[in-house]
């Protein structure tokens, strides 16, 4: 089937041919992929009432920003469909093939989700989980790059996002972490060994079934 039209979006920045993803890989991204899908709010009004936290809804985003984009309509409806399973891999798909992610990335960055969300009592949402997984990545492949990308190729990579988004997106996250980026081995064990029950029950392929404890309880 066709990609959403974001995707669509994300895609026409890739000039050069990406790498296909090993099996491996495309299994913890579905094991992540799943987490993501449980924790998502399909209720916006399931948020924090800080004002700073608003830069993370892409509705309000694209509502004050791209009034002439092509589809702009459509696009908005996309953005505040509750995402499958699917949609969530799709995107982390794309992340990991165009800047060449290592897994231990996306497992950082659900850790560190977890943090946030915990921290600022913001929920996860339709509106939200781009944006606040793009900021947990970024800051994942900072701490454990030494060479990390640019803020300007992520705004490339998601063009609703500019640069100036991404900064105050990872300026919140950040204060909200207090600035606490260190991942204990036991509790990155953890989130692996949560990642690892994801996986034993995708061979059912049963949404329902992919209930897992959040192992940062």
């Amino acid at each position: 089937c066709a990609l959403p039209i974001y995707l669509e979006m994300t895609t026409q920045c890739h000039a050069v041919a990406v790498a296909p993803i090993a099996t491996g890989s495309r299994t913890v991204l579905r094991a992540v992929s799943v987490l993501l899908y449980q924790r998502i709010c399909v209720q916006t009004e399931r948020h924090s009432s800080s004002d700073s936290l608003q830069c993370f809804r892409e509705d309000m985003i694209l509502v004050g920003r791209m009034q002439s984009t092509p589809n702009r309509e459509v696009l908005l409806q996309q953005l505040v469909k509750p995402p499958s399973v699917n949609t969530i891999e799709q995107f982390l798909g794309l992340l990991k093939a165009h800047f060449y992610f290592w897994d231990s990335f996306f497992v950082l960055a659900f850790v560190y989700l977890e943090r946030f969300t915990r921290a600022s009592r913001y929920s996860l949402n339709v509106c939200t989980w781009r944006p606040m997984f793009l900021s947990a990545i970024i800051l994942a492949q900072k701490i454990s790059d030494d060479e990390p990308y640019d803020l300007s190729c992520f705004s490339r990579f998601y063009p609703l996002l500019t640069v100036p988004d991404l900064r105050k997106m990872e300026l919140i996250l950040l204060t909200s972490l207090e600035f606490q980026t260190y991942v204990a081995p036991e509790r990155y064990q953890a989130m692996l060994q949560d990642l690892t029950t994801t996986r034993s029950s995708l061979h059912g392929n049963n949404t329902a079934a992919y209930h897992t404890k959040s192992a940062l309880s």
